[in-house]
C-alpha cells in the first residue's frame, strides 16, 4: 500500500500543471464556502453587537433593589457580570423641547459604563463623580448646545405634584400637573463625552428628561440601585422560570437572549439559503475536481492495470485515489480557509462603505468580522465533501477496469462504429477536418461532456444573476420615476389650529419649488382638497374658471360630468363639474380615482373638531436641507411621518450596489472554478490525443488541416454549451425576476447583453486554451510520439 502511496505522490509531482489546477479548483471552492459560511457569522456576531450597543449587555435588570440585598446576586455561580446604576434625579436645563425640560442624571458604576452605556460617538466615558456624558439628542432634539468641555452646575433633585407624588422617567411631562423639583443639590460637571440615546428602557420616547450619566463607586453607593446581570448560556436559558417569582421588578433584554441562545429563531430563513448556496458550490465544484481525478484515472489506467496484475486488489486500488484526494485536499483545504477568510474581510469593508456612504444604508449596524469555529468547521466539512464526492467515482471506475483491458488501453473504447457516424452535411460544411471533429466529439462524450457541463454551469449562472442585477438597478433607477414629488409628510389633524399652521409653515420653507396639502375627509374617501395654491394652479392648467368649478368635483380617472357623490363624512351630495386623466401635483398613482375640491369647498363640508388626513407632497432643490429644516420646525410633535424619496432612492442604490458584490464575487468563484476545470479538461484531453494526431499528421493532415479541426471542435462544443447555457440562463433570469423585482412595478427585459458577454467569453476561453494546447502539441516530434504509445 505504500508503494502505491509513494507512486502517487510522484504522479503528483510529475503532473505538476494538472496538480495546480486542481489545487487552484479546491481552493476556490473551500474560499467560497469559508466565504459564504464567515459572512453569516459575521451578520450575525454584528447583530448581537448593535443590540449590546443599542440596550445593553445583561440578560435580566432588576430595578430598585437595596444594596444591602447584592450580595444574594454576587453568591450566584450562573452570573457573569453585574453592572449597577442608580438615579440620582432631575434638574431643570434649558430646552427647546417643552415636553423634555429636564436633565435625568444617573451614576454608572465602571461596569455598568462598559456594559450598559449607549455607544460614545464624542469623547470618552466618565472615570470620577465630577464628569458628566451627554446625549446627542440633547442637541439634535432640545437645541442645547452644550458639548464636550463644556461645564455645566445642575440642581439635582426629585419631580414631585403638589400631591406629593413622586415621578419618574415613565410618567410624561404635563405643565398642567403642578409638578416642581424639590430637595435640590447643586452640583458642577465637566462634559467629557456624547453618547447616542439610550434605549427605551433606560429613557421611553415620551421620558421628560434627557440622560446624563456619570460615574460612581460601588463601595459609594447608598440606598436603592437597579441590577444589570449577565448569566452563562447554560443559566440564560432557563433565565425565564428563575426570575418568575422574583420579589423586585424585572426587565428581559430579549432579543439579545434570544441572539445569543437561539440564532436560527431570526436567522432561520437566511441559514436556509446559506446552504442552498453551499450546496450550489459544492455541486458545481464537484464537476471540476471529479473531471481533475478522471484525467489522472484515465492517463494511469496502465498503470492500474499492472499494479492489478501483479496482486492489488480493488480495495487498494480505491484506497489510493484517496490517498490522492487527500493529498490535493491537505493542501487546497487550508489555502482556501485562507482565502475565504481574506474575502470575507475585504466584503466587509465594502460593505462597511456602502453602509456609511450617502446616510447609512442598512441602518446603524457596523458589520464586523467574525471567525466562527463553526462556520469554518462547515466550510471544511463541505470541502472534504466536495473533494471526496468527486474522487468517488473515479475510484470506483479504477477498481472495476479488467488489468487485461488496462493494459491494452481498451477500457475507455465502450462506443460502436454506427454511433459515430457523421450527417453528411458536417461534412459538405467543413469537410473531413469537420467530420473527425464531429466523430472525436462523439467518441469521447464522457471527457467532453464534464467540460460542457461546466460551461453550462457557468454561463447559466453569469446570465441568471446578471439578469437579476440588471433589474435590481433598474429597480432602484427608477425609484424617482413616477412621482413629481421628493419629499413627503402625512399626519392627522384633530381641530388643533397651532398644530396645523405648525405644518403648514414647513412649504413656506426656502428651497420649495412646489408643494401640495393633500387632505382627505376620511381614509376610505376620495373626496379631498390640495390647497388653495396648488389648487388654482391645477385648474388653470385644465382651463377651468375657478368660480364656475369651485362647489363642484374634478373626477379624476372615474365619473361623468353631472353624476353627484355621497359620503358619510358630509351632509348632502356633491356634483361632477369635470372629468379628467391628468393628476395634480403630487398625486402619483396614475389608475387611482380622485375627487378632488376646492379647499373653501372642503373647509365648509367638514368641521374643525373632525379627523383630518393630512398629507403634504414637496418638491426641493435640496431634499435632505428641506427634510432636516422640517424636522426642526416640527421638533416637539409627536405622530407624524416623512419621507425623502432621493434619500431613500440612495439607500436603495446602495443596497443594490451592495447585493452586486455579493452577487458578481459569486459570478466570479464560480466562473474560475469553470475556467480551471475547462483548462484542465482541454489541454489534459488534448495530451492525451497526442498519439491520435501524431498517427493523422503521419497520413499526411497538414497544420492547417489539423488546426481548422481543432478549431471546429471549440465550435461544436461552444455551441452546444452555449445552447443549454443560455436557455437555462434566461429562463432563471425570469424566475429571479418574477419573484424579486416584478412587485416593484419594473418589467421584464431580455438579457440581451449578459448573453451576448457569455458567447464571447466562451468562444474566446475555449480557443485560448486550445490555441495553447495546439501550440504544445505542434512542438512534438511525430515518429517520437507514435513510436512511445507503441511501447
Amino acid at each position: 500500500m505504500n508503494l502505491l502511496n509513494r507512486l502517487t505522490t510522484k504522479n503528483l509531482k510529475l503532473n505538476k500543471k494538472r496538480t495546480v489546477v486542481t489545487i487552484i479548483g479546491i481552493i476556490l471552492s473551500v474560499a467560497l464556502l469559508t466565504a459564504v459560511a464567515s459572512m453569516f457569522s459575521s451578520i450575525l456576531q454584528s447583530t448581537i453587537n448593535y443590540e449590546i450597543e443599542l440596550r445593553g449587555n445583561y440578560h435580566v435588570g432588576y430595578y430598585d433593589v437595596p444594596i444591602s440585598e447584592l450580595d444574594t446576586f454576587r453568591s450566584d455561580g450562573d452570573i457573569t457580570e453585574m453592572s449597577l446604576t442608580q438615579d440620582l434625579g432631575y434638574a431643570e436645563i434649558e430646552t427647546k423641547n417643552e415636553y423634555k425640560p429636564y436633565a435625568f442624571v444617573k451614576a454608572y458604576t465602571p461596569d455598568a459604563l462598559n456594559n450598559i452605556t449607549s455607544r460614545l460617538v464624542e469623547g470618552r466615558l466618565p472615570e470620577n463623580e465630577n464628569e458628566i456624558v451627554i446625549p446627542t439628542h440633547l442637541k439634535t432634539n432640545g437645541r442645547n448646545l452644550l458639548k464636550v468641555g463644556d461645564t455645566v452646575t445642575l440642581n439635582v433633585g426629585e419631580r414631585v405634584n403638589d400631591a406629593g407624588e413622586v415621578f419618574t422617567q415613565s410618567d410624561p411631562y404635563d405643565a398642567n400637573n403642578s409638578e416642581k423639583i424639590t430637595g435640590t443639590t447643586g452640583k458642577t460637571y465637566t462634559v467629557v463625552g456624547v453618547v447616542e440615546r439610550p434605549s427605551t428602557n433606560i429613557e421611553p420616547f415620551d421620558a421628560p428628561g434627557y440622560t446624563f450619566v456619570t460615574y460612581v463607586d460601588e463601595n459609594k453607593l447608598a440606598g436603592n440601585v437597579d441590577v444589570y446581570l449577565r448569566y452563562n448560556k447554560k443559566a440564560a436559558k432557563g433565565l425565564a422560570a428563575q426570575v418568575e417569582n422574583s420579589k423586585y421588578e424585572y426587565g428581559f433584554n430579549e432579543y439579545l437572549m434570544m441572539l445569543e441562545a437561539n440564532p436560527f429563531q431570526e436567522f432561520g430563513d437566511y441559514a436556509v439559503v446559506i446552504l442552498l448556496i453551499m450546496g450550489i458550490i459544492v455541486i458545481t465544484s464537484v464537476f471540476c475536481i471529479k473531471n481533475s481525478f478522471d484525467i489522472s484515472i484515465t492517463e494511469r489506467i496502465k498503470q492500474y492495470g499492472m499494479i492489478r496484475s501483479i496482486g492489488a486488489t480493488k480495495k487498494q486500488i480505491r484506497r489510493n485515489v484517496f490517498y490522492e484526494a487527500t493529498v490535493l485536499g491537505a493542501i487546497g483545504i487550508p489555502l482556501g480557509v485562507l482565502s475565504g477568510w481574506l474575502a470575507t474581510v475585504i466584503l466587509v469593508v465594502g460593505i462597511n462603505y456602502f453602509m456609511n456612504k450617502d446616510g447609512d444604508a442598512l441602518g446603524s449596524v457596523k458589520l464586523m468580522f467574525s471567525v466562527s469555529p463553526v462556520a469554518i468547521l462547515i466550510a471544511i466539512i463541505f470541502g472534504i465533501v466536495t473533494i471526496y464526492l468527486s474522487a468517488l467515482r473515479s475510484a470506483v471506475k479504477a477498481s472495476k477496469v479488467s488489468p487485461i483491458d488496462s493494459i491494452r488501453n481498451s477500457a475507455e473504447i465502450k462506443i460502436k462504429s454506427k454511433k459515430v457516424r457523421s450527417p453528411k452535411i458536417i461534412k459538405k460544411l467543413f469537410g473531413i477536418g469537420g467530420e473527425i471533429s464531429y466523430k472525436n466529439l462523439k467518441r469521447n462524450k464522457k471527457k467532453y461532456r464534464t467540460t460542457v457541463i461546466s460551461i453550462v454551469m457557468s454561463v447559466f449562472i453569469f446570465i441568471a444573476l446578471s439578469s437579476f442585477m440588471g433589474s435590481m438597478l433598474a429597480s432602484a433607477g427608477d425609484e424617482l420615476k413616477g412621482s413629481d414629488y421628493n419629499v413627503y409628510l402625512s399626519s392627522s389633524v384633530y381641530g388643533d389650529a397651532n398644530r396645523y399652521n405648525k405644518f403648514l409653515k414647513t412649504t413656506k420653507l426656502d428651497g420649495v419649488d412646489d408643494y401640495t396639502i393633500y387632505r382627505k375627509m376620511g381614509y376610505y374617501d376620495n373626496v379631498c382638497a390640495i390647497g388653495d395654491e396648488q389648487y388654482r394652479k391645477y385648474i388653470k392648467k385644465l382651463g377651468l374658471n375657478y368660480e364656475d368649478i369651485k362647489d363642484k368635483i374634478i373626477a379624476v380617472n372615474c365619473g361623468q360630468v353631472g353624476d353627484v357623490v355621497k359620503s358619510e363624512n358630509f351632509d348632502g351630495t356633491l356634483e361632477i363639474g369635470y372629468v379628467t386623466d391628468e393628476r395634480p401635483f403630487g398625486l402619483d398613482y396614475p389608475d387611482a380615482e380622485y375627487h378632488v375640491i376646492s379647499d373653501e369647498l372642503f373647509d365648509s363640508l367638514i368641521s374643525d373638531e373632525a379627523e383630518k388626513s393630512l398629507t403634504i407632497y414637496y418638491h426641493a432643490t435640496d431634499a435632505d436641507k428641506l427634510q432636516d429644516e422640517i424636522d426642526q420646525i416640527l421638533i416637539t410633535e409627536t405622530h407624524y411621518f416623512m419621507r425623502n424619496l432621493e434619500e431613500s432612492a440612495r439607500q436603495h442604490r446602495n443596497l443594490v450596489t451592495l447585493m452586486g458584490v455579493f452577487l458578481y464575487g459569486f459570478i466570479i468563484v464560480l466562473s474560475l472554478i469553470g475556467v480551471t476545470n475547462i483548462f484542465n479538461t482541454i489541454t489534459t484531453n488534448m495530451e492525451l490525443r497526442k498519439p491520435e494526431f501524431a498517427m493523422l499528421r503521419s497520413v499526411g493532415m497538414t497544420s492547417k488541416e489539423f488546426n481548422r479541426m481543432i478549431r471546429l471542435e471549440t465550435v461544436f462544443m461552444g455551441t452546444r454549451s452555449l445552447f443549454f447555457g443560455t436557455i437555462l440562463g434566461v429562463a432563471a433570469s425570469y424566475l429571479l425576476y418574477y419573484a424579486g423585482v416584478k412587485s416593484s412595478g419594473a418589467s421584464y427585459s431580455f438579457p440581451i447583453i449578459p448573453v451576448v458577454i457569455a458567447i464571447l467569453a466562451v468562444f474566446l476561453l475555449i480557443s485560448l486554451i486550445m490555441n495553447y494546447s495546439i501550440a504544445k502539441i505542434s512542438k512534438q516530434n511525430t515518429i517520437e510520439t507514435i513510436r512511445n504509445e507503441n511501447i
